[in-house]
């Protein structure tokens, strides 16, 4: 199952992801207070995958 809503598709995210928290920018939980991360699975552009390998297709 993936897992969504803001708490896991933020560019911040709490550690212990708490219903209703995740922002776009640095901060605390408002739930547990604990400091947001960066979520290293968010892209701003939406891609998941390297382009260096793109032979034959454009974005």
């Amino acid at each position: 199952m993936k897992k969504q809503g803001k708490e896991y598709t933020s560019a911040y995210i709490c550690p212990m992801h708490c219903e209703g928290s995740g922002s776009s920018e640095e901060g605390t939980c408002p739930v547990c207070g604990m400091d947001y991360v960066i979520n290293e699975d968010h892209k701003s552009d939406g891609h998941k995958h390297d382009h260096s390998d793109h032979d034959g297709h454009n974005h």
